[in-house]
């Protein structure tokens, strides 16, 4: 089990890893989109 939650995807993103890349930029989108609904994105 990873250290922290994220570690998996701050390492896949420092090593170029295309399938997280995409995750990140999709977490991006999402939390954009609901900052946009509801003014927040938590």
């Amino acid at each position: 089990m990873p250290e922290h939650p994220y570690t998996e995807l701050w390492q896949g993103h420092i090593l170029g890893r295309p399938e997280i890349e995409e995750t990140l930029l999709q977490m991006a989108r999402d939390r954009r989109e609901a900052f946009e609904r509801g003014g927040t994105y938590f």
